[in-house]
């Protein structure tokens, strides 16, 4: 069994527009300069100068680069700046971008804010792992365009709670999918009273997926919030689905407000498929302050 998301759309009214943009940050500055990731001193950190041509590390002001100049992964570090001006991310870039922000309550790196337009034409853009409480997330927010080409993916699947954990794990450690915008699977010869339930926001999900039960479960998908100013044109996929396995997790949540949105790409946060219980499926919702979809 595997469960899709639960999808909710709605266009927001103007007068919301206002604290949308407040949330977004500041503008790019008009004093910006191109740094491109090079990953030479070895440690991954975007904090670290010695990654970077020219040297130093990021700041504010910076268009970041990342191309064929390195495909080594990349981690955006909470000693890094939260602000930078641009971000193209080209075809010859073919590494993973692992954005450390993290919960209100879990650290001082809640957003990751871009002042100008994103691309990302290739490679991979992701969280860091949770356990068995909501630490990790990918929060971003776009202040110009945000494009996601047909190379280009926004993942966090299995990045949710660990197994039998999660307000959606099910209780007792029952072999049954792990629940969250609906219930997961039950396996036969197990109570169905062990389920997990379901839980969180249908409007606006930030929640991490529930893990499977025990002897055999795996983790629920993780969390994406993404927030763009302009336009979302999206041909790549951005997904937060539940582990596969033989008691699978739950799908996590997917995010996006956004002006437009259009494309041929993919938004799911779907539940893992199981060999004897799937994971229920997460929850996606979209927000358009203009506009509607195109050609979804």
């Amino acid at each position: 069994m595997n469960t899709a998301a639960r999808i909710t759309r709605w266009s927001w009214l103007p007068a919301a527009l206002a604290g949308f943009f407040l949330w977004l940050g500041v503008a790019a500055s008009a004093a910006a300069a191109t740094r491109t990731w090079t990953g030479a001193a070895g440690d991954g950190k975007a904090s670290t100068p010695g990654n970077w041509i020219p040297n130093g590390a990021p700041d504010d002001t910076d268009d970041i680069l990342l191309d064929s100049t390195s495909s080594s992964n990349l981690t955006w570090d909470a000693a890094a700046t939260n602000l930078v001006a641009s971000w193209l991310q080209t075809t010859g870039y073919a590494g993973t971008v692992t954005v450390a922000t993290v919960y209100y309550g879990k650290g001082t790196f809640t957003n990751f804010t871009i002042a100008g337009d994103c691309t990302i034409s290739n490679g991979v853009w992701t969280h860091r792992d949770n356990s068995t409480t909501e630490s990790n997330k990918l929060d971003l927010a776009v202040n110009g365009d945000l494009t996601v080409d047909s190379n280009g993916v926004i993942r966090a699947d299995g990045l949710g709670y660990d197994t039998g954990y999660g307000p959606g794990a099910p209780q007792g450690g029952a072999a049954h999918g792990g629940s969250y915008g609906g219930i997961g699977g039950w396996h036969i010869g197990t109570p169905s009273s062990s389920l997990g339930g379901t839980y969180g926001s249908v409007i606006t999900p930030t929640n991490i997926g529930s893990g499977g039960g025990n002897n055999g479960g795996v983790s629920g998908g993780g969390a994406i919030r993404v927030a763009v100013a302009g336009a979302l044109a999206l041909n790549g996929t951005i997904s937060a689905n539940g582990a596969g396995a033989t008691r699978t997790g739950s799908g996590g949540s997917v995010y996006i407000r956004a002006s437009t949105i259009g494309g041929g790409g993919i938004i799911r946060a779907n539940g893992g498929p199981g060999a004897e219980a799937g994971g229920a499926g997460g929850r996606v919702a979209v927000a358009l302050s203009g506009g509607d979809f195109s050609a979804f």
